[in-house]
C-alpha cells in the first residue's frame, strides 16, 4: 500500500526510491529494538549473519542505483504492482493454510 501511495505522489523514480528507502529505514529503526528486546538472545546466537546482511544490504543499494537509472518508470511501476499482487496472494494462501482450508 505504501508503494502504491508513493507512486501517485512521487512521479519521479529517484524521488520515489529515496522516499521509500527512508520510510523503510524508519520502520526498521523502530522494529529492530523490539526484536532485540523480545528475542535478543536468539538474534545474538546468529551473530555471524549480521555482517553478511549488512554487506548484502550495501551491495543491494549499489545494484539498485544502477538498475534505477537503466529501467523505465513504467517497468518499475509494473514490477511494484506485480510484487504487491504476488504478496497478497501469498498472504491469502498462508492464511488459508493456517486456518486449515488446505
Amino acid at each position: 500500500l505504501r508503494a502504491m501511495f508513493l507512486q501517485k505522489r512521487l512521479p519521479d523514480k529517484v524521488a520515489y526510491a529515496a522516499t521509500a528507502s527512508i520510510l523503510a529505514l524508519a520502520v526498521d529503526i523502530t522494529r529492530i529494538p523490539i526484536y532485540i528486546m523480545f528475542e535478543g538472545s536468539a538474534i545474538l546466537d546468529e551473530y555471524i549473519l549480521i555482517p553478511c546482511l549488512v554487506i548484502s544490504a550495501i551491495l543491494g543499494v549499489n545494484l539498485g542505483k544502477r538498475w534505477l537509472t537503466k529501467w523505465k518508470q513504467t517497468h518499475i511501476r509494473t514490477g511494484i504492482l506485480i510484487a504487491i499482487v504476488a504478496s497478497g496472494i501469498m498472504y491469502i494462501a498462508e492464511a488459508t493454510k493456517n486456518l486449515g482450508y488446505w
